[in-house]
């Protein structure tokens, strides 16, 4: 049976010297069973470590596979940069926050709490989705928010888990995010090890090649050719003949591609190893990710 700490109640402030009880044991007498349980810390259970594992894991594993280039990220990317794609994301983020508006409008938090979680789902999922579609111009998006998946899933297991100790809670919650840590640093230097650095200038072109679909949409007057217009070797004589404004926006729309596949590698590097050391958002990296991805 797990330890637990008890609270202990003065008798003498729930009696008076007649042997009647005070204001203290009216309040005590009031309140529910509940309350009264939740003064009671318990140790941190085996199912409470393995919910604490599920809801740091989980997130981090579809982070690194979906938009990493360890995984399957190159793909994803070339999936989502379509422009009519793009437009349907500016609907689904538009009518999802209209839904939620209108949720929050019918006293939601009123609801009981199987309905709370049915309505809860569509605005994040079609939150979610619409910002898969916006990956093109915020290629950084759809990591943020699966990542923010372990946050909520950690304070939903706190949450539901009150009488747990506060140091054990946390204690735990370190315990598994340092290990997954070393675990995504581990696999990501063996990954560069292998010929994936990303100053190697033939990782890059590697990237180029594979991620056509991505320059074929990226400008919108045409489809790019890394090899011509955006590469090492591209054609300097022909764009510098273009007028101005259009070797400008080509020139932007290279770099636009080059910053999807930068933080497509670098998801497997310090910015998500910083993210699950902290279980956050490391302020310096996101400021990078976004000056990358706006500014390049």
């Amino acid at each position: 049976m797990p330890n637990a700490s008890v609270v202990p109640v003065d008798e003498k402030t729930v009696e008076d010297h007649h042997g009647q009880p005070n204001s203290t044991s009216s309040v005590l007498s009031g309140c529910s069973k509940s309350s009264i349980i939740s003064v009671i810390q318990q140790d941190i259970r085996a199912i409470q470590v393995v919910q604490i594992v599920i809801a740091v894991v989980l997130p981090n594993v579809a982070t690194v596979l979906l938009f990493s280039s360890m995984g399957r990220g190159v793909d994803v990317y070339s999936a989502m940069v379509e422009r009519e794609l793009s437009l349907r994301g500016d609907f689904l983020l538009c009518g999802s926050c209209a839904l939620l508006a209108l949720l929050l409008s019918m006293d939601w938090w009123k609801m009981h709490v199987v309905l709370k979680v049915a309505t809860s789902i569509i605005p994040i999922a079609m939150f979610y989705v619409g910002a898969l579609y916006k990956s093109r111009k915020y290629p950084w998006a759809p990591m943020c928010l699966t990542l923010l998946f372990m946050v909520v899933g950690l304070g939903s297991v706190r949450i539901s888990r009150k009488n747990v100790k506060r140091r054990h809670f946390y204690g735990a919650t370190t315990l598994v995010t340092c290990l997954v840590a070393v675990i995504i640093g581990v696999l990501f230097l063996r990954y560069m090890v292998d010929g994936h650095d990303w100053r190697d200038q033939s990782v890059k072109d590697k990237f180029g090649i594979d991620g056509q679909d991505i320059y074929d949409n990226v400008y919108s007057e045409r489809a790019l050719v890394y090899a011509s217009d955006c590469g090492p070797h591209k054609d300097v004589s022909y764009l510098d003949g273009l007028p101005q404004d259009e070797s400008r926006d080509i020139e932007s729309a290279c770099a636009q591609a080059e910053a999807i596949f930068w933080i497509c590698w670098l998801c497997g590097s310090r910015r998500l190893l910083k993210t699950f050391w902290h279980s956050e958002f490391y302020p310096f990296e996101m400021a990078t990710t976004l000056y990358k991805s706006l500014v390049m």
